[in-house]
């Protein structure tokens, strides 16, 4: 399935600051769908990074967990998303929605994982 989608914002402000403005998040990118001017958040972490901690499995024979950086990168971008949601009438000023935003992780590579890690991964 194709959308058509553009770059709404670069380094987009999506939220967090409290009253003594500290505390903000920033995500990558903010996309819109050009049809329905829904957003989406977009993560971006280097290719370096590795998607699992350990090369042995959680489970044996091929059940493996995932890595703190990209764990913690899943639980970055679900946190501008809560942001964004909450601050959405305040930080749209009408040019996007916000109708449960996708979210978008790049990170790592798959190259060299075993197949019980491409397994978990996926």
């Amino acid at each position: 399935m194709s959308v058509p989608v553009s770059i709404l914002k670069g380094k987009a402000y999506v939220g967090g600051k409290i009253y003594e403005n500290i505390g903000g998040r920033e995500a990558d990118f903010l996309y819109t769908n050009n049809l329905t001017k829904n957003v989406c958040i977009i993560e971006i972490k280097t290719p370096l990074k590795k998607l699992f901690d350990q090369k042995s499995p959680y489970r044996k024979p091929d059940v493996f967990s995932v890595g703190k950086e990209l764990s913690g990168g899943v639980v970055q971008v679900l946190d501008q998303k809560d942001n964004l949601q909450k601050e959405f009438y305040k930080l749209s000023e009408g040019k996007f929605k916000s109708f449960n935003p996708k979210c978008i992780l790049l990170i790592g590579k798959i190259k060299g994982l075993s197949e019980g890690e491409l397994k978990s991964f996926e």
